[in-house]
């Protein structure tokens, strides 16, 4: 149960932090910068694409360290993995794809899909036993 608050605690923290970076936005830049951070696709990503992403990279972290063999490569080759990740970000903050509501909520609704499904995946991959025998060792 601490753990679990301690977690939503951090979360809240990100998000305390957010909403202080939007009352300096506010009262010190201009309007333009106001409309571009505080946008109904702004808020949407940051409440649900970060989460989810987040996630993701979580999964495919443990889906290649349940298969890997050596720490280091597990992290190098879940790096390389997030990639594309990194550059659905690259589109949006690049403005090569608008930030709506719409687009938000269908990629929303497509990392929801990822998300269930690689958890479905690599919770039938891991095996705490061989992680325990292996890495468990003094």
């Amino acid at each position: 149960m601490a753990r679990r608050w301690r977690c939503s605690s951090r979360r809240s923290g990100w998000y305390a932090l957010y909403a202080i970076f939007l009352v300096v936005v506010r009262l010190r830049a201009v309007h333009e910068a106001w409309r571009l951070v505080s946008g109904p696709g702004q808020l949407i990503a940051l409440a649900v694409f970060a989460p989810l992403l987040a996630a993701f990279s979580i999964w495919v972290g443990l889906a290649i360290s349940t298969r890997s063999s050596d720490v280091r490569v597990a992290q190098q080759l879940s790096a390389f993995a997030v990639l594309p990740l990194v550059g659905l970000v690259a589109l949006f903050t690049f403005r090569v794809v608008s930030p709506t509501v719409r687009v938000a909520v269908f990629g929303a609704l497509l990392l929801v899909v990822l998300d269930v499904g690689a958890w479905r995946i690599v919770s039938r991959l891991f095996d705490r036993e061989r992680l325990l025998t292996r890495y468990g060792r003094t």
